[in-house]
């Protein structure tokens, strides 16, 4: 027999309120990752709410965000000036910056950038030359073509995005 809910203990309020904690952690984490900041680093966050109400819950839970978050300065208010070069996250409530200039060094993240912008600039025309080739269209099965279809669209994504981030990195100089 599996254990059972009681109705008395149910408070929609506070799942509520942890559901949107739990994405803002998980947010600020992504974020971390993808600018590959420690996680046991200090960092400036700053939270626009989209309503002011909701700030008692940060406030509450203090102790979960600083243990997960980590942050240096923490910003919690319904109007923020976002910040020119800033990873940016939306959850429902609330959108999150983390102002980047103190996470990367801007010319050595330009660097990486380029270099990868010069990779998938080589993987879309490897593509595009295979996917030009009459015999390998003609004779390779579908599931091949469109496999490597795929792979492009895919390596396009990829560069229009690292494109973006050199374009901010180099307004951010």
């Amino acid at each position: 027999k599996y254990p059972e809910t009681h109705k008395e203990f149910e408070n929609e309020q506070a799942d509520n309120d942890m559901a949107f904690l739990i994405e803002t952690i998980k947010a600020v984490r992504n974020i971390r990752m993808e600018v590959n900041a420690p996680m046991s680093s200090k960092i400036d966050i700053m939270i626009q709410l989209d309503d002011a109400k909701d700030k008692h819950i940060l406030d509450e839970n203090a102790d979960y965000v600083e243990n997960f978050l980590h942050p240096k300065k923490l910003e919690v208010a319904e109007k923020i000036e976002a910040p020119k070069l800033a990873k940016t996250a939306v959850i429902p409530g609330a959108q999150i910056f983390v102002p980047l200039t103190e996470l990367v060094n801007v010319d050595d993240e330009l660097a990486k950038m380029e270099k990868e912008e010069k990779r998938l600039e080589d993987e879309v025309a490897r593509c595009e030359k295979k996917l030009a080739n009459k015999g390998f269209v003609d004779h390779a099965p579908e599931a091949v073509v469109n496999k490597e279809k795929e792979k492009k669209a895919d390596y396009e994504s990829q560069l229009s995005g690292v494109r973006e981030r050199i374009q901010d990195l180099k307004e951010s100089k």
